[in-house]
C-alpha cells in the first residue's frame, strides 16, 4: 500500500482472526486523522473569528469546497473522462492562488484607502 505505509506496521494476520479487515484499519486511521485535524484547526478558527477574519475564512472554506468537488468529480469520472488529473489539480490550485492574491490585493487597497481618506478628512 503506497498511500498508508505506516499501516503495514500493524500485524494484519492477528487482526484478521478477530474479523478486522484492512478497510477497517484504514477507516480507523482516517478517523484518527480527522480528530487530530479538528483539534488542531479549532483554535485557529476560533482565533480568526475573534479577529473578525470572515473574508479569510470564506476564502478558505470556498477553496476547500472547490477542491473536494474536484476530487469527487475526478473519482466519479475516473479514467474514462480522458482528462489529465494532475493538470486539472495544477490549474485548480493555480486559479485558487490567483483568486486569493486578487482578494488580498483588493482588501489591502481598501484598507489603505480607508486609512488614507480618514486621515485627510
Amino acid at each position: 500500500m503506497q498511500y498508508m505505509p505506516s499501516i503495514e506496521l500493524i500485524n494484519m494476520q492477528k487482526l484478521a482472526i478477530l474479523g478486522i479487515q484492512k478497510e477497517h484499519v484504514y477507516a480507523a486511521v482516517l478517523m484518527l486523522g480527522i480528530f487530530i485535524t479538528y483539534f488542531i484547526l479549532r483554535p485557529v478558527i476560533q482565533w480568526l473569528l475573534l479577529k473578525n477574519s470572515y473574508k479569510l475564512l470564506t476564502y478558505v472554506i470556498s477553496s476547500l469546497s472547490i477542491l473536494v468537488l474536484l476530487f469527487f468529480s475526478a473519482y466519479i469520472i475516473g479514467d474514462g473522462g480522458g482528462m489529465d488529473f494532475t493538470l486539472l489539480i495544477k490549474y485548480t490550485l493555480l486559479t485558487l492562488t490567483m483568486f486569493g492574491l486578487a482578494l488580498l490585493t483588493v482588501n489591502l487597497m481598501h484598507f489603505v484607502f480607508r486609512k488614507w481618506f480618514k486621515k485627510s478628512v
